[in-house]
């Protein structure tokens, strides 16, 4: 129930700062246009009387349903398919999180953060190759994002490619030369 709850409580407050910006961004002398939407408040979540397991499932529909609002109110701002695909992915639904992520991208391609959940998602289900084009992705975005290339070295020493590994593991030491992280990495890689 813990996590239901602090699931909903950050698409709660994305869904109140985009309607915030929403109405600000409307000059308040102008009259409603025509496409002006009314947005109509969360419904209470009412949980006591049920199971944890009931308790669990309206959470879970609530996190669900509050995505799809935001896709809904705001279906051209790719950050609303991302807490959705966030959503789905945090209760365990990798196929409609990457159907979300990937529309995010398709609105704004730039999206770091997409390319580094499709990575993750592609490494946990065992492509790692799928996995090392979503981190060279992310890499060509920002080439000096500290963690990025251990992420990749990671999946290229999962991989038997030491050598590579090795090579960007030590341009990482130039972006991050205190990491910790880095430093086992390349241990771990030499030891191979």
């Amino acid at each position: 129930m813990l996590w239901g709850i602090i699931l909903l409580i950050p698409l709660i407050a994305i869904l109140w700062m985009l309607q915030a910006g929403h109405r600000d961004s409307e000059a308040p002398t102008s009259p409603p246009s025509a496409d002006s939407r009314v947005i109509l408040p969360l419904a209470g979540l009412e949980l006591n009387g049920l199971s944890v397991k009931e308790q669990v499932t309206v959470l879970r529909t609530a996190a669900i349903e509050l995505g799809r609002r935001l896709v809904t109110e705001f279906s051209q701002v790719a950050e609303s398919h991302m807490l959705l695909g966030n959503t789905y992915r945090q209760l365990g639904q990798s196929v409609k999180a990457v159907e979300c992520w990937q529309k995010a991208l398709t609105l704004d391609p730039q999206r770091v953060d997409a390319y580094t959940y499709l990575a993750i998602l592609e490494e946990e289900k065992g492509h790692k190759e799928q996995a090392l084009v979503q981190w060279k992705k992310v890499l060509s975005l920002q080439p000096t994002r500290p963690g990025v290339r251990d992420s990749l070295a990671n999946t290229l020493m999962s991989l038997n490619r030491w050598d590579t590994a090795i090579e960007v593991l030590n341009e990482e030491l130039t972006y991050s030369p205190q990491s910790a992280r880095t430093h086992y990495l390349l241990g771990r890689a030499y030891s191979q």
